[in-house]
């Protein structure tokens, strides 16, 4: 894999199955949950993301420097995962949104996609949604995308892709084409990067033979001219980057020439 097997901690991996045998001292779970805020979706990543924060690639220990113990190293630990949420999740998901049918419905960073493939397939086959798919934000993640890919029937993949991240033109968007997956590209300005890179500089004059009038349409159109791209979803919480962003799919979009010289242009600033 292009990355680790991240857990907390950076504690060994263990399964429902080898749990009766492995003898633990304590089990780390996360509960990927939405439901215990208020108009603040997204804390179901709130798992991975501590995982990500916490993790030791060298070694699994964590000494209490006031008390002089590891209780990493003096207790068997591991890492269970993440627990399958029912799906009455989905329920009130439609509910809120007083749909009896949504057109796609993801299983985000492949987050027990197994059991949630089974019920988004059950889902699809009773008209109850239009579309599935699988989501993740970062290359480490892409052999199990691809595994995926090419071993399910899918309707989107949801991946990173932008000028500062073109890994998924390698790997995923290819498959993806061959396979007739539609691609939602997420992180198009890989995380503000791109817009640090840019900072003080004004975007090229001849960005204008492609309409493009700021840098986020510069980066958007670059993505968005991608054939085997559907859509690219930026997020953004100010009124004004989101008119701005929804620009981006007016007027021309670059070709491939005019890719690569966008692409040349962002490398050298």
């Amino acid at each position: 894999m292009y990355g680790p097997d991240i857990t907390f901690a950076g504690v060994p991996r263990t399964t429902l199955d080898a749990l009766a045998e492995a003898g633990l001292d304590v089990v780390f779970v996360g509960a990927p949950f939405d439901g215990g805020t208020s108009h603040r979706p997204g804390t179901r990543f709130g798992p991975q993301a501590i995982r990500a924060t916490d993790y030791l690639p060298h070694d699994a220990s964590r000494p209490h420097l006031a008390l002089g113990v590891d209780p990493l190293q003096e207790l068997r630990v591991a890492d269970l995962g993440d627990v399958v949420m029912p799906s009455g999740e989905m329920e009130q998901s439609l509910k809120r949104m007083r749909a009896q049918r949504l057109d796609l419905i993801q299983i985000h960073n492949l987050l027990d996609w197994r059991t949630h493939l089974r019920t988004l397939r059950e889902w699809k086959a009773a008209g109850r949604i239009r579309y599935l798919g699988i989501t993740h934000y970062t290359s480490s993640a892409y052999d199990e995308l691809e595994r995926v890919l090419r071993a399910e029937t899918l309707d989107f993949v949801q991946v990173n892709y932008s000028l500062g991240e073109r890994e998924t033109e390698r790997r995923i968007l290819p498959l993806a084409r061959d396979r007739g997956v539609a691609v939602l590209a997420n992180r198009p300005f890989a995380e503000g990067g791109l817009f640090q890179r840019v900072r003080a500089q004004a975007v090229p004059a001849w960005a204008a033979e492609f309409d493009c009038e700021s840098w986020a349409q510069f980066f958007l159109k670059w993505i968005l001219a991608n054939p085997a791209v559907t859509c690219a979803i930026p997020g953004t919480s100010r009124p004004e980057h989101l008119a701005d962003n929804l620009r981006a799919g007016l007027g021309k979009l670059p070709d491939a020439a005019m890719r690569d010289r966008m692409a040349a242009h962002v490398r050298a600033v």
